[in-house]
């Protein structure tokens, strides 16, 4: 189960990252990626651990200590909702929106599409 209080932020940077107004980025960690405050972080990662996923969200404080922690498998009830996140956080760190509206404009834009080159 959730502690409420972060239900409520994870409800909350849901909702801002998928509105662009959470700049995440990715860790130096596999699957991993984080939100940098002025005196916190917080980073959420996915984890496979004995048969199933897990996200594991990591509380730090303002010298990069981390102070609290906790994880979500997806057989509980609030996975949808953390899994959510995770998937927002992760495109909006690694660009994937961008990217996308930079290929459509390529398809969009040639005739021919891929670059071939011989060997």
């Amino acid at each position: 189960m959730i502690p409420e209080i972060y239900s409520e932020i994870i409800k909350n940077l849901k909702d801002k990252t998928i509105t662009d107004k959470v700049n995440w980025v990715e860790s130096a960690a596999d699957n991993t990626f984080v939100v940098n405050m002025t005196d916190s972080s917080l980073s959420i990662k996915k984890v496979f651990e004995w048969g199933e996923d897990k996200i594991v969200f990591a509380l730090l404080n303002e010298d990069g200590h981390m102070i609290d922690n906790f994880d979500v498998s997806d057989k509980e009830d609030e996975w949808v909702k953390v899994d959510d996140l995770y998937i927002a956080a992760r495109r909006r760190a690694m660009g994937v929106d961008e990217t996308l509206k930079k290929l459509l404009k390529n398809i969009e834009s040639s005739d021919i599409i891929g670059d071939v080159s011989e060997e």
